[in-house]
């Protein structure tokens, strides 16, 4: 998580890693996101859905939906992947729960 990042930030920066993996990348604030990389990543990859939840914030009038330009809701994810400027590829089909699967669960 970007909390456990935090706290582990001096171990993360004499670790130096190059290359830094976000799951669930559209429901983090940028501002977690950007304090958690270090100065060494040379590699973000983000994995999530840029569609689904956006980070939560609590004051309505710094969301994208309030319409006054803040957008805080709004992850790094979700901003570059609609800017179009870096590459991104997106699933077509969902394996998580393939109906063999959700059979299982319903026995």
């Amino acid at each position: 998580t970007t909390t456990k990042a935090a706290i582990c930030q001096e171990l993360i920066n004499d670790l130096k890693p190059e290359t830094i993996l976000i799951e669930e990348a559209g429901e983090i604030l940028e501002s977690h996101i950007i304090t958690s990389v270090n100065s060494d990543a040379k590699h973000i990859i983000m994995i999530g859905d840029h569609q689904q939840l956006r980070p939560k914030v609590e004051a309505y009038n710094l969301t994208v939906e309030s319409g006054h330009g803040i957008d805080l809701n709004k992850s790094l994810f979700e901003r570059l992947i609609t800017s179009n400027k870096f590459p991104s590829v997106s699933l077509e089909v969902q394996h998580r729960m393939r109906p063999e699967i959700s059979q299982i669960i319903r026995m």
